[in-house]
């Protein structure tokens, strides 16, 4: 397995969401969509932690090999979170679905709740890498009762994520190995007596692999060209190689997308 820097994760901030059942895992983790609602603010200090149950394993043999075979039985996953927003969604949540919102807000909490099933997906932000887990059927429930214990630290309200099975899928959650999110740099041009002198990076970008090509059109000109400067999968600079002449407004820069 070969060094990758770009899978290594530091969390720098994350966002948990909902959206129906069933609903697919966005192609942009980072604009999940309107099918999928945020969770609100939850806990920094404790961000996820998992579990699981089952998973033994029994090793089998024969009168010949006394090791033969190994078997592993089925293991169920689930996770904790915290929320830290006590409004009448996330208390829903913890109390269960069937709980009863007022007409001034209150939330009713029934005496024989029931789990919420959704899809779930947790989008972790480092920098311009994303990860991600994503369930498309879980059941969320409260994980411990309510404890309001001091007045150093926000409250919380501790949930257990139980991930489901969903259709014929023979999975129950799907783990987004970190990536780099792939954004197209921009850049302007200026101009002294009708040649490009100079070109200004408006957004470095992110993702790239290679340097991009740089173009340059437009303002009446001719023959200006540059180069772009990556510097770990982003522009920081473009270099002009060639000023071109006869520029009378400045003209387009595009560098290619990664």
């Amino acid at each position: 397995m070969a060094l990758d820097n770009t899978a290594v994760l530091k969390v720098g901030t994350g966002h948990f969401y909902t959206a129906p059942v069933g609903t697919a895992v966005p192609a942009d983790l980072r604009a999940p969509g309107a099918a999928w609602t945020e969770m609100g603010h939850t806990s920094m200090q404790d961000i996820l932690s998992s579990a699981s149950e089952g998973g033994e394993t029994t090793t089998l043999g024969s009168l010949q090999a006394k090791t033969l075979r190994q078997s592993v039985a089925p293991r169920t996953e689930t996770y904790n979170m915290n929320l830290l927003q006590f409004d009448k969604e996330s208390l829903r949540l913890y109390y269960g679905s069937n709980s009863v919102i007022t007409g001034s807000g209150s939330v009713q909490v029934a005496q024989d709740p029931t789990p919420t099933e959704v899809a779930w997906l947790v989008v972790f932000y480092d920098g311009t890498t994303t990860a991600g887990i994503y369930a498309p059927k879980v059941s969320i429930f409260r994980s411990d009762d309510l404890a309001i214990s001091d007045t150093e630290n926000l409250a919380t309200l501790p949930l257990k994520v139980t991930p489901l099975t969903y259709l014929t899928n023979a999975y129950a959650i799907e783990f987004i190995p970190p990536k780099a999110i792939k954004i197209q740099a921009t850049a302007t041009a200026q101009r002294s007596a009708q040649v490009v002198s100079a070109i200004t990076v408006t957004n470095p970008g992110s993702g790239y692999s290679s340097v991009p090509a740089v173009t340059i059109t437009g303002g009446a000109g001719t023959g200006a060209a540059a180069t772009a400067v990556l510097t770990n999968g982003s522009v920081t600079s473009v270099t002009v190689t060639n000023g071109g002449s006869g520029y009378t407004s400045d003209p387009v820069v595009t560098i290619a997308a990664p």
